[in-house]
């Protein structure tokens, strides 16, 4: 059997001689693999759909032969799993996990538009229980009664007004400080505050593909990136890392690339439309990495 496509993010691991990986978890659409000592990948349906970290199969029901714990192998040609499967990679699809943030740059007034547009979608559509809702009165109404999920709200708020006042100051240290108390905020495989890392880091790779008027930041993108990163790395789950590593590196899923196309189309159901697709991903995950993509555009703290 052949894999439907492949992510290019996650190719070389998997097209590596004597890949040696583990089954960390399963679910209904992904079961994520782990290359020790902290690699991860996930074999995905359709439906889950191309991902920075996603190898796309054929069939869903192969999924439901992996169980936690089996080991699956390859040899740069194919992967066999433990119920003796074999998947071709010969020939797969390989999906390109690197939009060109270049391309913003080519009309930066129709970009800068359609991020005052993607505030006011995401504002309309966001769950209350993400951290884009932290500041709206409809979270505050709906966490009356759970006092920390209000609190864990508010801290990861101050906590990313610190992280840009830091990175506008050139406060490379205080910048990881502040992000090293997000990584790992919140509950779940990938938590709130990885996510809002993730899209922060997303959202200052595109600000840095747009003209400015503006002094230039003391601080280049990759040691940001890197800083962030460092700063996570042993304060949350190995799958959210391997997220915000993707993300650091320009990788992002299909929903983003949707969402980064929709900024230069000058269209609102086209935007609207790659909100919802964003938003689909996780409880608030999806909805949690917009919020820190547009605090990267937040010149001002509140």
């Amino acid at each position: 059997m052949q894999l439907k496509s492949l992510s290019s993010y996650i190719a070389p691991v998997l097209k590596r001689p004597g890949l040696q990986a583990r089954v960390d978890s399963v679910f209904a659409e992904a079961v994520t693999l782990v290359v020790e000592p902290r690699t991860y990948w996930s074999l995905v349906s359709e439906r889950a759909g191309n991902g920075p970290l996603n190898a796309v199969v054929q069939s869903p029901a192969l999924l439901t032969l992996l169980r936690c714990g089996d080991q699956v192998t390859g040899d740069g040609r194919r992967l066999r799993l433990a119920s003796g499967w074999r998947l071709s990679l010969s020939g797969v699809s390989q999906w390109n996990a690197y939009p060109s943030y270049q391309r913003l740059a080519q009309n930066p007034q129709v970009v800068r538009a359609s991020l005052d547009r993607l505030r006011s979608e995401v504002s309309l559509k966001t769950p209350p229980a993400s951290l884009a809702a932290a500041a709206s009165p409809h979270a505050r109404r709906a966490f009356a009664n759970q006092p920390a999920m209000a609190q864990a709200q508010a801290q990861a708020q101050a906590l990313g007004a610190g992280l840009r006042r830091s990175y506008r100051r050139g406060d490379l240290p205080g910048l990881q400080a502040f992000a090293r108390q997000l990584a790992g905020l919140g509950p779940g495989l990938t938590p709130a505050g990885d996510d809002w890392l993730a899209g922060w880091l997303v959202g200052l790779r595109v600000q840095t593909a747009l003209p400015s008027a503006e002094q230039q930041p003391a601080l280049t993108f990759d040691a940001v990136a890197q800083a962030v990163v460092e700063a996570a790395a042993d304060q949350t789950t190995g799958l959210s890392l391997a997220f915000l590593q993707a993300a650091a590196a320009g990788a992002v899923s299909q929903g983003w690339h949707s969402l980064l196309a929709a900024l230069l189309s000058a269209d609102p159901a086209a935007l609207a439309a790659a909100v919802a697709e964003v938003m689909r991903h996780g409880s608030t995950s999806g909805a949690d990495m917009l919020a820190g993509f547009l605090a990267a555009f937040q010149t001002e703290d509140a």
